[in-house]
């Protein structure tokens, strides 16, 4: 018959074993069921209505002539693909399933995600034109780290420190 000693190191075997499996699980079931969401503003700065197709495409650019591209939906079509004149419309666009990617776009994902890429977003009006975005860091921390430090660089200008008469 085991001590209680030996019956308490023999559970924490188990629980650490379960953690590591559980994480691992977890970061299986991550690469496999994630997908990119992207959110944008689409201004309209014409004197009519635009609409655009609810297909997009996020292209990320690696490197000379290696890059990614993601194929995009626009979420609730119905009530967002149109821009009403000299108006703005902030909209989500999300891909399919990474998993569904060919496994060297996946890889390539993995290797650069976090890393100082650009990426550009097409989107189509119902005319035909193509629009396209600025560049943007492909990765959401990246992106914001962007703006706060424009936004220090403005809060730090001498122009906020002086006192109004």
């Amino acid at each position: 018959m085991q001590s209680k000693e030996e019956e308490l190191g023999n559970l924490q075997l188990k629980i650490t074993s379960a953690k590591t499996r559980a994480k691992e699980l977890l970061e299986d079931v991550s690469k496999k069921e994630s997908f990119f969401t992207v959110s944008t503003v689409l201004i309209n700065s014409g004197k009519a209505s635009i609409s655009i197709k609810k297909p997009a495409l996020l292209g990320v650019y690696i490197g000379t002539g290696t890059y990614i591209d993601f194929n995009l939906e626009l979420e609730n079509y119905s009530n967002k693909a149109e821009v009403v004149p000299n108006g703005t419309q902030i909209v989500s666009l999300r891909s399919r399933k990474i998993s569904k990617l060919p496994e060297e776009d996946q890889e390539l994902i993995d290797t650069y995600w976090r890393q100082s890429v650009h990426s550009i977003l097409f989107i189509q009006d119902i005319k035909g034109h193509i629009i396209s975005s600025n560049r943007i860091p492909f990765s959401e921390g990246l992106y914001q780290k962007v703006i706060y430090d424009k936004l220090a660089e403005e809060a730090s200008k001498k122009t906020y420190f002086q006192r109004s008469p």
